[in-house]
């Protein structure tokens, strides 16, 4: 879903997803939590200044080890 968002330069989708995915972070485990927090904010930041292909990348090669 946030890959076909980036991929189709779609800001508001994109951000839709990332902040459902803040949204679900579990702080019951904060060293990945935040991590994860770390990362979604960032590529929300490359989104909202029009970079879409930095999460696309991210989300791309996160994506391969759960296929």
């Amino acid at each position: 879903m946030v890959i076909d968002a980036c991929d189709s330069k779609d800001a508001s989708k994109v951000c839709e997803v990332l902040l459902g995915l803040i949204d679900a972070l579990n702080f019951d485990y904060p060293e990945i939590a935040k991590s994860l927090l770390r990362l979604y904010e960032y590529c929300m930041d490359e989104v909202k200044s029009g970079n879409f292909d930095i999460p696309l990348n991210i989300f791309k090669e996160t994506r391969e080890p759960w296929v």
